[in-house]
């Protein structure tokens, strides 16, 4: 029985890990530096495992605080394969922020993120229908016009911290880049927003003990087309 499917819009937006605090770069360019020490993150997601053609994510990010100058300085490897693992996007970013003593424990830092990013399809990892109807043939009678792309990126952000609580706001994709597969067709990336925070509270303990706790609230809106 013949099937027509017609899709007029589609929407998505960029990956996102769920636990946003583990990759506190990827959020908001404005963390970079903002570790006690050199930091190493690395991140993967998986989505929909018990299917083929599951979402696949990584990410790798370094940043550190150089105090001479007050700033921060981040880089950042991301790599996305969707579906069947046919399309493939990388993304390259080097992230820079300032650090401005507002008061003694309150400091603002205004941030930039320079990215470079590629996308392409696999062929060999697609399955078309001629090659259903051929017995399931290894290879497609389908042209293969897709070029990879790339493309240049701008991000910003700042955040607002101290001992106690953080504040910060991110753009991402500000030039909203074509990412289309596709030389005669314009698909622009929509920009991303996101505002986030949190709050520190320090839970009372024993008067005569030197260990402290505390108890963490984080929260984070994004919105994205």
């Amino acid at each position: 029985m013949p099937l027509l499917l017609l899709c007029t819009l589609g929407y998505a937006q960029d990956s996102q890990f769920t636990q946003f605090y583990a990759a506190p770069t990827y959020l908001n360019p404005a963390f970079a530096g903002t570790g006690v020490q050199n930091r190493i993150n690395v991140n993967s997601r998986y989505q929909w495992p018990g299917i083929p053609g599951g979402f696949q994510t990584y990410s790798f990010s370094f940043d550190k605080y150089a105090p001479q100058i007050s700033s921060g300085f981040g880089i950042q490897a991301f790599h996305e394969r969707a579906g069947s693992g046919a399309l493939r996007s990388t993304q390259i970013s080097l992230q820079y922020s300032y650090e401005i003593r507002i008061k003694r424990d309150l400091f603002f830092l205004p941030a930039l993120q320079f990215s470079y990013a590629i996308r392409n399809i696999n062929f060999s990892e697609l399955t078309f229908g001629d090659q259903l109807i051929r017995d399931n043939a290894e290879t497609t009678l389908e042209a293969s016009n897709f070029d990879p792309v790339n493309f240049f990126d701008l991000g910003t952000g700042f955040l607002l911290f101290s001992k106690k609580f953080w504040l910060g706001a991110s753009i991402h994709h500000l030039n909203e880049p074509n990412e289309s597969l596709f030389p005669q067709v314009v698909s622009l990336l929509p920009r991303k927003y996101s505002v986030h925070g949190g709050y520190r509270w320090r839970m009372k303990g024993r008067a005569y003990s030197r260990s402290k706790n505390y108890l963490v609230g984080a929260f984070n809106f994004k919105a994205q087309a």
